[in-house]
């Protein structure tokens, strides 16, 4: 008969095989939820410990001898001296910390007396997991999978991989440090606090084996889901590491609890600095590209000045050039000087003073992390500053333009390797040209793919540890930068592509898109209200328009896939600058206050809102209607005033009673303030 060793709080209770040590319970005891549905199913870690000649030399903590168990109190200490894989006895020690508070903390030290390196550390590991409650009824965030047990997404091919299995990472574009699981009524928050950015994954797999991975079960086979958090931190033979800590949260509430909680972590280290006066004000670029890879010309410098005018002309004052450079976009990496065939330095000078005179910003796209690896001078020269996998290769990406052969894979013209930015001399190159471009006169640059971790660089020669390379690279390169700026007297604005949360303490706009999930983009909105993220926008994009009101965030136009300009799409840019009206009126509710999300609102009706409170407390619900037909709302006065303010697009705001019926046109918005 099975034995078990357990510790609980009163909150939260977990329990241990205590043969192998893998968690088989864990109890919220406030709601009486047992969120490990299938015991059998229990693990407690994983180690890669690649040999010579098996890279895949995997540990498996549910395969080891009986550990050690500790209890003191509402601790549980679990030892194993020595582990064993398919290849036989690795002299490591592993040994997991489980301390009860509100949650679950857990630690791994690692003790590595094996002449080998540890590269992936995984736990803790939830195992057994099918939902909170009602698997039908659980959702998981960041990218809201209803029942993620019986609908999971398997990230095919991994052949070779034994289960169907998917990598949410960090950092990764616009990520954060935690997945949460949750019915509405309660849920399960699952974070690693670590702030030095080391290359983590919360991994998901289904068990058993199947292909495809959601078909049909026989009811006695063990199925659920294995939730771990990992690291590769690359524990070198002599060495010990201790990992940081991990917060396994049962609760009450859906998931703004879960972004509560990992607010409250991430601000007691990361420092959000106020923008620049302008970005403060800022609410919309027009995106353009005028050069590309395959050298089609679709703008010169010359062209400029009438980007500028129909920037300004529809009340979104700032232009955003991509492809301005030596061989435009995809190509030429990592030489930022204007192209010669647009209208070279000179050109591009003019055209930024013509920009100025009229009050528009203009930023110019750049890359802070790739060099164009057809070049003579990548050959021969940068290469040797290029991230490598495990084989020495330089990792690359690439993408197609304008004809159908780069679509092809690897047969893009704009091949560019990923750049290491841990190396001084890589981030000494990019200093000078990002230095350069805002000597031009430009108002800042957006750094294209700064959100590409995570990348895992195992060149020997850049001393660095594989795992931290890329975000801890490019942190010191962006406080680097902004002190070479300062030096300047360069009031230099730094954008960024899809940045993670921790980059906002030097990236002022984030190049974002939110074309995913709209829960998705509600939890970021909520869980940082004072990052700016733009919204794409192209040619008949309506609906967005007003989903970037409802989340209070710019917008960012692509007119024609990034070749047009404002004045191609008269009818979108009239509307989107009537809906900018309305947010530059009530900008101290939609650009500098707190985003509720759906909270502190009652909405009846088939329509989307978001809920904006300002700092003297009063609300904004901004109302959206993506349907094709008319439909009507009413917000509830609940601890509200009765009476307050109605704005529609293009109409003069006017009295409103709580309560009282809102008609909102087809693929419309209006905002009620109270």
């Amino acid at each position: 008969m099975a034995s078990y060793r357990e510790i609980s709080n009163g909150q939260i209770s977990v329990r241990f095989d205590a043969a192998t040590g893998s968690l088989v319970s864990l109890r919220n005891q406030l709601t009486g939820t047992e969120l490990v549905s299938e015991p059998r199913l229990g693990a407690s870690f994983r180690l890669l410990v690649p040999l010579p000649d098996y890279v895949a030399n995997y540990v498996f903590g549910t395969e080891q001898a009986t550990p050690m168990i500790t209890i003191n109190d509402s601790e549980a200490v679990l030892h194993w001296n020595g582990v064993t894989s398919v290849n036989g006895r690795l002299d490591i020690g592993v040994t997991m910390r489980w301390r009860l508070t509100d949650a679950a903390n857990v630690t791994i030290e690692v003790d590595n007396r094996s002449p080998h390196i540890v590269e992936e550390v995984w736990g803790p590991i939830v195992g057994g997991f099918q939902g909170v409650g009602d698997p039908a009824k659980t959702i998981l965030l960041p990218d809201d999978t209803r029942d993620p047990w019986r609908n999971f997404r398997d990230e095919a091919p991994n052949w070779g991989y034994p289960w169907p299995c998917r990598a949410i990472w960090y950092p990764r574009p616009m990520g954060m440090q935690f997945v949460e699981l949750h019915n509405g009524e309660e849920g399960l928050y699952i974070s690693s606090e670590d702030a030095s950015g080391q290359t983590t994954c919360f991994h998901l797999e289904k068990q058993p084996h199947t292909d495809p991975c959601n078909g049909w079960i026989p009811p006695a086979v063990a199925s659920g889901i294995h939730i771990a958090v990992t690291k590769h931190p690359f524990v070198q033979s002599g060495a010990r590491w201790v990992s940081p800590n991990s917060v396994i949260w049962p609760h009450r509430g859906d998931w703004h609890a879960a972004a509560d909680r990992y607010r409250a972590w991430a601000l007691t280290w990361m420092k959000l600095p106020s923008p620049s006066d302008w970005v403060r004000d800022f609410t919309g670029w027009q995106h353009t590209i005028m050069y590309t890879q395959s050298d089609a010309i679709h703008h010169r410098f010359a062209d400029v000045p009438a980007l500028s005018d129909s920037a300004k002309k529809y009340d979104f004052p700032c232009i955003n050039l991509v492809g301005f450079h030596v061989g435009g976009i995809e190509r030429g990496y990592p030489d930022f000087s204007p192209e010669p065939r647009l209208g070279g330095e000179e050109g591009l000078r003019a055209a930024i003073d013509d920009a100025h005179k009229k009050g528009v910003r203009v930023l110019l796209f750049s890359k802070n992390n790739r060099a164009h690896a057809n070049t003579e001078r990548f050959k021969k020269d940068l290469i040797r500053l290029a991230t490598k996998d495990r084989d020495g290769e330089v990792i690359q990406n690439h993408y197609g333009y304008d004809t159908l052969d780069t679509r092809i894979i690897h047969q893009s013209r704009g091949r560019y390797a990923i750049m290491c930015p841990a190396v001084k001399e890589w981030q000494d190159l990019i200093i000078g040209e990002t230095i350069k471009m805002a000597k031009l006169g430009a108002d800042g640059t957006q750094y294209d793919q700064i959100c590409s971790a995570p990348v895992l660089c195992y060149d020997p020669t850049h001393n660095h540890n594989p795992g931290t390379a890329l975000a801890a690279g490019n942190y010191e390169f962006l406080n680097r930068l902004r002190a070479a700026l300062d030096a300047e007297g360069l009031d230099f604005v730094i954008c960024g592509e899809e940045p993670w949360d921790a980059l906002y303490q030097w990236v002022q706009i984030g190049y974002c898109r939110h074309k995913g999930s709209r829960e998705e983009s509600r939890l970021r909105k909520y869980t940082f209200p004072e990052t700016i993220q733009t919204v794409l926008i192209d040619m008949y994009d309506f609906d967005r328009v007003n989903f970037a009101l409802m989340l209070g965030y710019p917008l960012d136009f692509e007119i024609k896939r990034w070749r047009g300009s404002l004045a191609d799409a008269s009818a979108l840019a009239a509307y989107a600058q009537s809906t900018n009206v309305i947010r530059r009126e009530l900008a101290g509710h939609l650009m500098n206050g707190v985003f509720r999300d759906r909270l502190d609102a009652e909405v009846a009706g088939s329509i989307e809102y978001g809920v904006h409170r300002a700092t003297d407390g009063s609300i904004a619900v901004v109302l959206m209607n993506d349907q094709d037909e008319p439909t009507a709302a009413r917000v509830a006065a609940t601890d509200r005033p009765s009476k307050g303010r109605l704005y529609r697009p293009g109409e003069s705001p006017i009295d409103y009673r709580a309560e009282q019926e809102i008609s909102v046109p087809a693929h419309g918005t209006a905002v009620v303030v109270q």
